[in-house]
């Protein structure tokens, strides 16, 4: 967060000190017990987080980008195959591809949502597919009945929703996570639900996917990973390791925290969206384009992402950073245009749309702990730099 007075995501500091007294018994709960890796709150946080996202399973990771792998490789896919995914969401989904040899796809995004293009999804699906993954940008769901729509003629492709910056949105009533077969959380201190640290979820409806996933993330053994109640469903499989895994086993520390948080979140996204229509009503004359929020959609606001002339963006954000306000843009550059893409056949103009996102997005502060003295500076603060930068330009 920097030395900024007003941060532009919540930080673990932010989050230990005003649940203190049940974070603190929380952690002694696991203290007493003794067992610090899958001990019994990670099961009841895993049994909590799937009815919270109204799915049927939960697994518990140690963070957001293992559970994108872990998903890969419980979908299986394997070196070669093609994964399509976006390059505007912070280089997991790509990592992901990348870990598994997969042959990474890049598809356009919309200009208003900052999600997958269903259109162009459509045009990139071939049977080779194996996997398409998709993220929730900003915290606003894509639009999933579309985009099951454009995949129906693949049935052999997985859809993945990649829900790290979305945890509780609604999409026309369904919670992310449980709406495509396999769903990613990022459970790290700055997202919308956040552990103290670092930690990660996967959810799905299917038990085969459900046992793979718990496979995977505890070395690839389908002995259990659990050191209390085994909440897994009996299986045929071998002992032993039959699929290729990881040691992604969550800290017991952090899902009794995650607990808490979990306990918290919804009164959190309502502080969230209480801040955006506050902006909303404060910047709609100004020179921005503000977040939508087509009806039937619930957004949760991860951070106020407006798009703004791309010759002023710059000047903008530091202007905000002047007055203590953190502001700038997620995830700049895209994807494609990091060197180590770059140097594998990335180049600009190969998705319009991202690139043209990116020169004009900034992220606003947008977090539970905002006051609302802080957050109406904020707003008040970026309408007047605006006005002034780019009088009568949106």
């Amino acid at each position: 967060m920097g030395d900024y007075r007003i941060g532009l995501t919540s930080n673990g500091i932010e989050h230990y000190r005003r649940d203190r007294e049940e974070i603190d018994r929380a952690i002694q709960g696991v203290l007493d017990h003794g067992s610090f890796v899958m001990g019994p709150d990670v099961p009841a946080f895993e049994a909590e987080f799937a009815a919270y996202c109204e799915a049927e399973y939960a697994v518990a990771v140690t963070s957001g980008t293992s559970a994108l792998l872990i998903a890969l490789l419980a979908a299986g896919v394997e070196p070669g195959d093609e994964v399509i995914g976006v390059a505007n969401a912070d280089l997991a989904i790509s990592l992901a591809a990348v870990h598994r040899n997969a042959r990474l796809k890049w598809v356009d995004i919309e200009e208003d949502t900052f999600n997958v293009d269903p259109v162009k999804l459509g045009e990139a699906l071939t049977p080779e597919t194996r996997a398409v993954v998709i993220a929730h940008m900003y915290g606003l769901p894509a639009d999933m009945d579309r985009i099951k729509d454009v995949m129906a003629d693949y049935p052999e492709a997985v859809l993945i929703e990649d829900a790290s910056l979305a945890t509780g949105a609604r999409y026309r009533g369904r919670r992310v996570g449980a709406i495509g077969d396999i769903g990613c959380f990022s459970l790290a201190s700055t997202k919308v639900l956040g552990v103290l640290g670092s930690g990660g979820a996967l959810t799905t409806d299917d038990p085969e996917y459900y046992r793979r996933i718990n496979w995977v993330r505890h070395y690839g053994r389908t002995q259990t990973p659990y050191n209390y109640d085994d909440p897994l469903p009996p299986s045929s499989a071998p002992a032993g390791m039959v699929i290729p895994g990881l040691n992604e086993r969550m800290d017991s520390l952090q899902a009794a925290v995650g607990r808490v948080k979990l306990r918290k979140l919804d009164a959190d996204l309502r502080r969230r969206r209480e801040i955006a229509a506050l902006y909303d009503e404060i910047l709609a004359d100004a020179p921005c384009r503000l977040p939508v929020l087509p009806a039937g959609y619930t957004h949760c606001y991860r951070v106020y992402t407006i798009t703004v002339d791309p010759g002023i963006r710059d000047a903008f954000a530091e202007e905000m950073r002047e007055l203590g306000i953190d502001a700038g843009a997620h995830y700049v550059p895209p994807d494609h245009l990091h060197p180590y893409f770059r140097e594998r056949g990335g180049h600009p103009g190969m998705l319009p749309v991202t690139e043209g996102m990116a020169d004009a997005l900034v992220c606003l502060p947008s977090h539970a702990y905002l006051t609302p003295e802080e957050a109406n500076h904020v707003a008040v603060s970026a309408r007047d730099i605006l006005l002034r930068l780019a009088p009568g330009r949106i």
